[in-house]
Parts: structure tokens; C-alpha cells; sequence
């Protein structure tokens, strides 16, 4: 294309010539107008031939004379310049009076405005600020692009800026126009979502160092500093992986990112790390690739962030999703203070997983700025061909070299010629456009430039997954990857969180939702008797869950245990009535919990107490005019009787000691018992004091009876049945019995009989009874003469326990004429002077198994059996297995028979089994 010369000295060619026009009726004609144009220009004026035409410019005389002239105003590329031009129409000499005038001005402005100039800020890579100022005298025009979005952009008011706040991503590509039509060159700017987060560390005052963690989405570069200084400048650090600040005290965290647009933005955050942190202090795992379940020792509370605070009891359970990598914060406080542990929950990368906006060619390069044809040259220079602008998928085409003269083009698919006056906006298709240089009688051109189809972003076919806490209120949304349309993850929260998903597909549709709750409800509150509590009547028991959180449920559920052993479950939702039972006491075990419509339960909160409609009270705080209850007791056993037959109750509880001074008639049917289950209650017999029991059955329970009382014994059973468990019964005196039993039943059950005679004392004296003694402890110090266990007809079973007895002469047990006696797993101690016989046996030998028998006192001769007998025909009655598996230590005899002469071997051979010998002076 050959270059057209316009000379530079010259500022107007007035062209003079006289024109064949056809005469004017009337007036001065002419094709000017004032204003500004951004090309040269030639104007016509003519007048009727019996008029001159007077043209001046600028105050110069230019052309006088008849018919027709025309002017060409110009100036050289890049300058402008006014003129003024005026027109008379005049008389015909002599007279040359100005008929008529026109005065024009006109400006020739071939001088390029400056680019516009983009101001773009953000704080976060996602949303922008843009503004774009022009050129004073100038406007703003151009093209954008927001959310697939094509908007022609028209800003008309001049000398003001265009403002808008944008959502990446987004594409600009602007110019300034000015009076004269004027183009700048075109200025494109492309912004993506370039972001980041601070996963790690979190605001706050933690007791180990914080490991940095950042993710980051889009290309940019981080950078950061621990010291509140620029992480730009010279002691930035590049981030690339996380990282451990092992730095304490008062850390300023600044975090930037620099985006590919050549923006930065960047993040503050200050923390506090104890100055007396220890880093492990507790062993968690800095990422998980399966569902684990953390175990932690101390005492501590957990969280994971923003959760709320859960008790150790709540197992710490952390799952990955297949295919997702996300972090989760830990934390746990305990005495100490509170600690931050992040932890990598590693699913797995899924099969093409991204982690940007969209796959594809990225936003912002020149996507389908491919060239074709033989117009398509890249040495615009010397082309003079138009230069190709590209932001995003936005195309303009732009025409640097105007000034060889007007410029025409049309595209492909339009059937006429349009003139160039601003850059051209490219369709997305593939598209032909022929162009060519107007000069006037010739033309350059036209040639052809061919643009392959805008390619873009292909929509993706598959979901975004993002999601977030709705702890304690929605927060925002973290996205962590696509997905294949094909199928989803199975979506889970961590115990402690309560999470929503959201599934989006990238073409924008509406998004599917889906909750994974894990979140433990809150405790309930339980309103009813407090832990320990006895009550007596019926009642309800209500549970709450604080501020009435929806959808949960205040779950009650209860356990009773009777008397006999029975235990009843009962659950109730919000409340629970409990009537009062048939048997009492009855012991209640409630618990209540909340549960969520997720299935989440709470941890329980727990009560024990006691539903006692069958008792009576005494205390010796009590009063002599109370009602027996356990606010009220009264204060004597007497009383306590009495009441408790009038009010058809069994059951006597004592709260700490009692005085029995007189022989007590203990009623049938009666238990005394400490009213505590933990700490037994007294009953002290002083003067005459005695139990009396008369038929019937008594128990006695978790009691610790002492007797400093002139008569013997203690307790007297007659014709009845007494039992006695967890009770200790304790006496001094000169001559002692604690238990006498005529025509009755006693059983001992973990009790102990703990006796100090300064003469003599007998444990326990039996006649017609049936005696059975469980882990039961008896201990005897005694002068003169103890015995443990004295017996004449009935029956005797002692299994586990101990025996001790010390005296100048001392027996263990005492059988006289007893259907049976079973002695099994007994330590018996006997420590005597001068008679030392454990068994004294008249009629029946006992069974004595796999027990151990020592002797440790000074006596002469120590027998551990004394058969009261003289027949030999013991020798040949049949008592094989007897006695068998026992320990005799310390005896000078196992038999005290002068007429039977014994040792172990013919003891064995009478008394043992083969299996289970006897032995003596062994220790095992």
C-alpha cells in the first residue's frame, strides 16, 4: 500500500478554481459548518453571479471575485488546529456593499487522546474495584465482559470517572474518544478469582506454636512475614508449602498475594503464643487419610473450630471425604490455656479434580487471536492492517495509522461498507473482515483478515464442591474442588461439626444442598431431686435443652432397682412421672441426654436418689415430735418403732448414731439401717441396753452397733430369723455374749463381731438355730475363757471370713449334736495358755474344707479336733472326705482321743479324700 505525503509546512491549501455551478437564485451557498473535525477538510461557498464571493481565513484575504471557490483546511497527524473562516457576499463594484456574512469556526484535531487510565483495587481477588478516568475533554468507551456478559460500555459524561465494583471474573477493554471522534489506543484488563485463605493459624492466644497454612486458588504468588512487615519488601518469604512459625509471644502475621495482573492485596492477623508453649504437647497427627479417632490423655475440653467447646468424653473422631482435601483446626483447652492443632483430613485427589474456576485455557490470554488468510500479517508497522486487542474472550480491533486516509470495512457476512471511526468489536464466531484505504478517485485494498472462533472457557461438566459451618450461625462457603457429573463423594462432618455442602455445576445452575451434622445437641438441664436425694413420694422429672435449640428432643430415661433385686426401665420424652413403687427403697438411676433430628446425642448429664415411701428416721438431732421422714426424724429407736407400726412402714433408717439404754423389742419385719449406702450408721447399748427380737424376721444393715451395757448379750433372737449384713458389732465389758440364738435363724453377711472381755466372751451361742456365717470376721481377746462359735442342735455354714480368739483358755468352735456343720475357705487363728482346742465336737463331725488352722499360743498341748467320744468305732466309721484340703499350723495334736492314737497319715486316711489331703505345719 503505497503511503500518502501530506506536507508538514503547510497548515491550509486554499485551492482556488472557478467551478461551472449553476447560478444561484439568491444568497451565499455553501457546505461549511462550524465545528471539530478529525480529518482535513474542504469547503465550497458560492454566490449569484451578480454578486462577488469575499472569502477570508484567520483575518486574511483569500479569494474576491465572481461565482464559486472552495477552501481545504489541514493539519500533519498528530497536531490540531483552529481556523476561522468567513464568507461575504458582496455587490457588484462600485458599490461592494456586504450583502450577506457567514463566519465559521473550525477545528482540524488529528491529535490521538491519551489511553484511559485503570485504577483497580481488591481485597480478596474476588470482588474489584475499578475505576477508569480519561483525558480532560475526552469520554470513555468500550467493551466488558461480567459473568458471561457482554456490555458495551458508553460512559458520556466527560471529565468524570467510571466507577463500578465487579465480581472476578471479568474482562475490560476501553478507550478514550474525543470532541473531534478521536481514538486512543485501546487499554484491556483482565481479572480472575485470585484468592487465598488462612486456613492456619487462627485469631487468638494459643499455648503451642502455629503452623501456617494457606490455600490458594488461581495463580498468584504468596508471600508473608511474621513481623508485621511488608511481605513484599526484602523480608517476605515465598510461601509454598505449610510452614511452623516456632515464634512466641505477640506474632503480626501479614500475608499477601501478587495476582497475575500485576495487583497485590494481602491479609493481617496478629496471635498470641504462650511464652511457656511446649509444641508437643499432645500428640496430634498433622493430617489423617482415614476416619480416626483421636485418644488424648488429661483433662481437657475440644472443639473443632468454630464448634463449640464438647467434653473428652465425646470421642474426638475425624473423617476424611474420598476425593477431598480440607483442613480442620483442633482445639483443646485445658488448664493451661487453649491449643491450635490444624490437621489435613487427605481423601485423596479425585480423578481430575481442579481447583480453579474452570478448566480450560485461562481467562486472560489471547484466546482464538489466531490470524488467518493472507491478510494475516503480525508486522503491523508496516501493514498498516488493524492490531488485534484481547482481555478475556473479548477482541477489538484498532487502527493505529489513520492518516493515509479514510478507512472502510465490512465483515463477512454484511452486505454493506461501513466507515472506521472507533475500534471494532470482534463477534466470538469465526469471522472474515476485508478492509481497505479511500483516496478519493483510488483505493488500497481491500484485504482480507480472517479470526478463528473465539474458543473461551468450555463449560464444565462437572461440580463444584464447596462447603461450610453452620456453627453458629452460616458461614461462608470454602471451595475444595470439582467433580465428575458421574457421581458424588460421600459427604461427612467430623464429630463436632455441623456442616452444609453445596454441589454447583459450573454452568451456574441451582446448586444442591446437603447437611452432615455432628454436632452433638447441647446438654440437657434435668430438674428433679438432686444426686443422693431420698424422696418419698411420687413425682415428676423434667429435662430441657437450653434455649430450646429445634429439633431436638430431651430424652429421660430411668433404671429402678428394688429391694428384691428387680430393675424396671422407664423413659419419657421432655418428662417422666415416677408413682410410688410397691417395694421400697427403691434406688433410681436417671440420665437424660439430647438428641438431634441427625441422631446426635449429647452427653448425659446423671442423678441418683432414692424413692423411700417405707421407711422411718431417727437421729439423735431429731425430735421426740417428729414424723419420722428424712427432714423430720425422730430422735429414739422407741419412737421410731412405734411410728413405724402405726404407719405400717418396715423399714428404720438411722442418719448418724442412736442410744438403746433399755431392752429394745425390735418388731417383725423390721430392718434398722444406716440411711447412708456409703457410711454406716451406730446404735450404742449403754446401761441395759439389748436388742430383742421375738419371731419374725429382722435385718440388720451398714450398721456398727457397740455395747458398753451391763447385761450380755448384745442381741438375743428368739424363735425368729435375724440378718445381719455390712455391720460391725463391737463390745467391752467382763463378761461378754454378743449374739444368743434360741429356736431361730441368724445369717451374717460380710459382718464383724470384735470383742474385749476382761473375763470371758462367746461370740455366738446357738441352741435349735441355723446358723450360716458369710466372709464374716470374728476377733476375741478374752482373759479367761473365748469361744467363737458355740452350738447345740441345728445346723452351721461358714463359708470365707476369719476367726480369732485369744484367752488363757480358748475354742473356736463348740458343736454339740448338730445335723450338719460346714466349715469351707475359714482362717482361723487360736491363741491359748493352757486349753487350746479349736474344735470341740459332741455327736456330728463337722465338714471342714480347705481352710487354714494356726496355733500360736504357749499351751502345752494344742489339738485342732476334740472328738467328744470313746468309741473306737470312729476309727472305722465312714468319714471320707470330711475334712480335706486344710492347713493345721502350729498344733501338738490333730486329735485329742488318748484312746485313738493319730497322725496325719491315718488322720488323711479317715477324714480326707485322696485328692484334697490335709497338711500340718506347712505354709503356703
Amino acid at each position: 500500500m503505497n503511503r500518502r505525503l501530506v506536507p508538514l509546512w503547510i497548515s491550509c491549501i486554499l485551492l482556488l478554481y472557478s467551478q461551472a455551478i449553476l447560478a444561484q437564485e439568491s444568497g451565499l451557498q455553501t457546505n461549511a459548518k462550524s465545528g471539530i473535525y478529525k480529518n482535513d477538510q474542504r469547503f465550497w461557498f458560492s454566490v449569484p453571479s451578480q454578486n462577488r464571493l469575499v472569502l477570508s481565513l484567520d483575518g486574511k484575504e483569500l479569494f474576491r471575485g465572481i461565482g464559486s471557490a472552495s477552501v481545504l483546511l489541514s493539519v500533519p497527524v498528530g497536531s490540531e488546529k483552529s481556523y476561522t473562516v468567513v464568507a461575504q457576499r458582496r455587490a457588484a463594484p462600485p458599490d461592494n456593499d456586504v450583502l450577506e456574512e457567514k463566519i465559521f469556526n473550525i477545528t482540524i484535531d488529528k491529535e490521538v487522546p491519551q489511553k484511559p487510565v485503570f485504577s483497580v483495587t481488591t481485597q480478596d481477588g474476588l470482588s474489584y474495584q475499578v475505576s477508569i478516568t480519561c483525558e480532560k475533554g475526552t469520554r470513555l468507551e468500550g467493551v466488558y465482559t461480567v459473568s458471561d456478559s457482554v456490555i458495551l460500555l458508553q460512559h458520556g459524561e466527560q471529565d468524570l470517572p467510571f466507577t463500578r465494583t465487579l465480581a472476578a471474573p471479568f474482562s475490560f477493554i476501553a478507550w478514550s474518544v474525543d470532541g473531534a471522534g478521536n481514538c486512543s489506543e485501546p487499554l484491556s484488563f483482565t481479572a480472575e478469582q485470585e484468592n487465598f485463605s488462612i486456613i492456619n493459624p487462627l485469631p487468638g492466644t494459643w499455648q503451642n506454636p502455629q503452623q501456617l497454612v494457606v490455600k490458594k486458588h488461581g495463580k498468584g504468588e504468596i508471600y508473608w512475614t511474621d513481623d508485621g512487615s511488608d511481605p513484599f519488601g526484602s523480608a517476605g518469604h515465598i510461601y509454598e508449602k505449610p510452614i511452623l512459625i516456632s515464634k512466641r509471644g505477640t506474632v503480626k502475621l501479614r500475608i499477601g498475594i501478587k495476582l497475575p495482573n500485576g495487583l497485590v492485596y494481602e491479609k493481617n492477623m496478629d496471635y498470641v503464643v504462650a511464652d511457656q508453649s511446649t509444641q508437643n504437647a499432645f500428640p496430634v497427627p498433622e493430617s489423617i487419610d482415614s476416619t480416626t479417632t483421636l485418644h488424648l490423655e488429661g483433662n481437657f475440653e475440644w472443639a473443632i473450630a468454630p464448634g463449640p467447646w464438647l467434653q473428652k468424653e465425646l470421642p474426638i473422631r475425624l473423617i476424611p471425604v474420598q476425593g477431598i482435601e480440607r483442613y480442620v483446626q483442633l482445639l483443646i483447652k485445658n488448664s493451661s490455656g487453649i491449643y491450635c492443632y490444624p490437621i489435613l483430613l487427605d481423601g485423596g485427589a479425585p480423578q481430575n479434580r481442579g481447583t480453579g474456576p474452570a478448566e480450560g485455557p485461562v481467562q486472560g490470554e489471547e484466546i482464538g487471536a489466531a490470524l488467518e488468510g493472507p491478510g494475516a500479517v503480525q508486522n503491523q508497522e508496516e501493514t498498516r492492517g488493524p492490531e488485534l486487542i484481547t482481555a478475556g474472550e473479548l477482541r477489538v480491533l484498532y487502527w493505529k495509522h489513520t492518516d493515509l486516509g479514510p478507512i472502510r470495512y465490512r465483515f463477512s457476512n454484511d452486505e454493506g461498507w461501513k466507515d472506521y471511526a472507533a475500534p471494532i468489536v470482534l463477534p466470538k464466531d469465526s469471522v472474515t473482515l476485508e478492509w481497505l484505504i479511500d483516496r478519493g478517485i483510488v483505493q488500497d485494498g481491500p484485504e482480507k483478515l480472517t479470526f478463528a472462533a473465539q474458543k473461551g472457557q468450555a463449560k464444565n461438566p462437572r461440580r463444584l464442591i464447596s462447603y461450610r459451618s453452620l456453627y453458629p450461625g452460616p458461614g461462608p462457603y470454602q471451595n475444595v474442588g470439582f467433580y465428575d457429573a458421574e457421581g458424588l463423594p460421600d459427604f461427612a462432618a467430623c464429630a463436632g461439626e455441623d456442616l452444609e455442602w453445596s454441589i454447583r455445576p459450573s454452568d451456574g445452575d441451582t446448586a444442591l444442598l446437603k447437611r452432615t451434622d455432628a454436632l452433638p445437641p447441647q446438654v440437657p438441664i434435668l430438674s428433679g431431686p438432686s444426686d443422693g436425694a431420698w424422696v418419698s413420694g411420687a413425682l415428676t422429672v423434667k429435662s430441657t435443652i437450653p434455649g430450646n435449640e429445634p429439633g431436638v428432643r430431651a430424652i429421660i430415661k430411668a433404671d429402678l432397682k428394688y429391694p428384691s433385686g428387680l430393675v424396671e426401665h422407664r423413659q419419657g420424652e421432655g418428662e417422666l412421672t415416677l408413682e410410688v413403687p410397691k417395694e421400697s427403697p427403691v434406688v433410681v438411676s436417671l440420665s437424660s441426654f439430647g438428641l438431634d433430628e441427625a441422631g446426635n446425642q449429647s452427653l448425659a448429664v446423671t442423678r441418683a436418689f432414692t424413692i423411700d415411701a417405707n421407711s422411718v428416721y431417727v437421729s439423735n438431732v431429731g425430735s421426740s415430735s417428729g414424723d419420722g421422714s428424712r427432714n423430720q426424724p425422730v430422735n429414739s429407736l422407741e419412737l421410731a418403732m412405734k411410728l413405724a407400726k402405726e404407719l405400717g412402714r418396715s423399714s428404720i433408717r438411722i442418719q448418724n448414731s442412736v442410744e438403746v439404754v433399755t431392752p429394745l423389742d425390735v418388731q417383725p419385719g423390721i430392718s434398722l439401717e444406716s440411711a447412708s449406702n456409703e457410711k454406716p450408721a451406730e446404735i450404742r447399748l449403754i446401761g441395759r441396753g439389748q436388742l430383742l427380737m421375738k419371731a419374725g424376721t429382722v435385718a440388720l444393715r451398714r450398721l456398727t452397733i457397740r455395747s458398753e451395757a451391763a447385761p450380755s448379750p448384745a442381741i438375743r433372737l428368739i424363735q425368729g430369723t435375724l440378718e445381719m449384713s455390712n455391720t460391725t458389732l463391737s463390745m467391752k465389758g467382763a463378761q461378754l455374749g454378743a449374739i444368743v440364738v434360741t429356736s431361730g435363724g441368724l445369717r451374717l453377711e460380710n459382718c464383724s463381731i470384735n470383742m474385749d472381755a476382761k473375763e470371758t466372751a462367746n461370740a455366738i451361742w446357738a441352741e435349735d438355730a441355723a446358723i450360716e456365717l458369710q466372709n464374716t470376721v470374728i476377733s476375741i481377746k478374752a482373759v479367761q475363757y473365748a469361744n467363737g462359735v458355740e452350738m447345740k442342735r441345728g445346723t452351721f455354714q461358714q463359708n470365707g471370713g476369719y476367726i480369732s480368739v485369744a484367752a488363757r483358755d480358748g475354742s473356736i468352735w463348740q458343736f454339740t449334736n448338730l445335723e450338719d456343720a460346714q466349715v469351707q475357705k475359714v482362717h482361723a487363728e487360736l491363741a491359748s495358755d493352757f486349753v487350746a482346742q479349736a474344735c470341740v465336737v459332741e455327736g456330728t463331725v463337722p465338714h471342714v474344707a480347705d481352710s487354714m488352722l494356726y496355733f500360736k499360743g504357749n499351751a502345752n498341748s494344742a489339738s485342732v479336733f476334740n472328738f467328744q467320744t470313746r468309741d473306737r468305732t470312729m476309727v472305722s466309721a465312714d468319714y471320707k472326705g470330711f475334712i480335706r484340703g486344710n492347713y493345721f499350723i502350729g498344733f501338738s495334736s490333730l486329735l485329742n482321743a488318748p484312746d485313738i492314737p493319730m497322725d496325719i497319715k491315718v488322720f488323711n486316711r479317715i477324714f480326707a479324700s485322696p485328692d484334697a489331703p490335709n497338711f500340718v505345719d506347712e505354709v503356703f
